[in-house]
């Protein structure tokens, strides 16, 4: 597990060098798509994937 967290650490920190989409912006249209698709999440899924919904203000696709 420590493993993964620090890969997912220097991924989130040298994004910019395996994407061409910033990580806040794929953040907000992965979290988008979770919301649209919530009908079909169990509710544990729903439950470990949720977020404030103050984070996605102001954003769009």
């Amino acid at each position: 597990m420590l493993i993964d967290l620090s890969f997912d650490h220097y991924l989130s920190l040298h994004r910019s060098r395996f994407s061409d989409v910033p990580l806040a912006d794929f953040n907000t249209v992965t979290y988008l798509n979770r919301v649209e698709h919530e009908a079909s999440l169990s509710h544990g899924a729903c439950r470990n994937t949720a977020r404030p919904s103050i984070a996605l203000r102001g954003k769009s696709p």
